[in-house]
């Protein structure tokens, strides 16, 4: 792949591929200047979706018990208890408290003989913040949605960036792991090697920012992120630290690298997910087409390379 690659890009065929490298801003400039910058920049967005999908399951066991709990004792000859319907009306009210408790703050405080409700800082469990059904329904969501267009888009995403950033691979569905055996692979002397080392601080930059280009385009078009993964950047660090010194890598290259530092390998990623958001928007055009080409599912990395090369 790499002598196919380099042999494209001498004969021109391949003019496009690292073409965006040099529309990087730089993390490894002034210290004053990128604090500076970070301060405007975006923050990563969260992903919560074991929280998520716990809340739904929970709730879709317990709904399904109260309705299904009756009917069983009914054909099992047995009295119906009262306890699912009341355990079902509870599920319904903490619903309806934890979207409308402002509203019914008010009128607690508008009607005399209605109980004044406590702040709503002081409720259990967060009730009334919409932080309980926002879980659920986030979970549901996340359980049911089924979104090709929307995997087709930020495959793409990933795709271009790799491409464009003139890495050595650039799979649809970038990972973490996959991401850190390019990066230690990289750093073998080779007799005719190809691709600069990527265990620098731009490579790893370059890295992170492909492994949050899915998340960028998925949060461009969406407000939950369901297909993308932020956490693989953050598990590309991780893994580059835990294994650096079984696969030859110094203490000092680590420690020149910043990695080993918390604050400092969240500002890495924090810099890599802006610059991933900015070649995404600025070549949306183009990465939609590339989605819509992927939609067919038929195309094939040659395919989208055509497409990007204009063959």
């Amino acid at each position: 792949m790499a002598k196919c690659l380099s042999l494209s890009i001498k004969n021109g065929g391949a003019s496009r591929y690292g073409s965006s490298q040099s529309s990087l801003t730089s993390f490894s400039g002034s210290y004053a200047k990128r604090k500076k910058r970070l301060e405007k920049l975006p923050e990563i967005p969260l992903d919560n979706r074991a929280a998520e999908v716990s809340g739904a399951v929970s709730f879709l066991t317990l709904a399904s018990v109260c309705v299904a709990t009756n009917p069983i004792l009914t054909i099992l000859g047995n009295n119906e208890s009262p306890y699912p319907s009341l355990l079902l009306g509870g599920l319904i009210l903490l619903g309806i408290v934890d979207n409308a408790f402002d509203a019914l703050t008010f009128i607690s405080k508008s009607v005399d003989k209605v109980p004044t409700l406590p702040e709503k800082d002081k409720m259990p469990f967060g009730i009334g913040k919409g932080e309980i059904t926002g879980t659920v329904v986030a979970g549901l969501n996340r359980l049911i949605t089924v979104d090709t267009e929307r995997e087709c888009q930020s495959e793409a995403a990933a795709f271009f960036v790799a491409y464009s950033l003139g890495l050595s691979c650039f799979a649809f569905q970038p990972n973490a792991l996959e991401a850190a055996v390019m990066v230690f692979e990289s750093n073998k002397k080779q007799d005719e090697a190809v691709f600069d080392s990527f265990l620098s601080i731009d490579g790893v930059t370059k890295m992170c920012i492909w492994l949050l280009a899915p998340v960028a385009m998925e949060k461009i078009k969406h407000p939950q992120l369901l297909v993308s993964d932020p956490r693989e950047a953050s598990g590309l660090l991780r893994r580059l630290r835990e294994r650096a010194e079984s696969m030859g890598i110094s203490s000092d290259v680590m420690e020149s690298l910043g990695l080993n530092d918390e604050e400092e390998a969240a500002d890495l990623l924090k810099w890599a997910y802006a610059e991933a958001d900015i070649l995404v928007r600025t070549n949306m055009n183009i990465c939609e087409e590339l989605g819509e080409c992927l939609a067919g599912g038929a195309a094939t990395v040659g395919d989208c390379v055509g497409l990007l090369e204009s063959w």
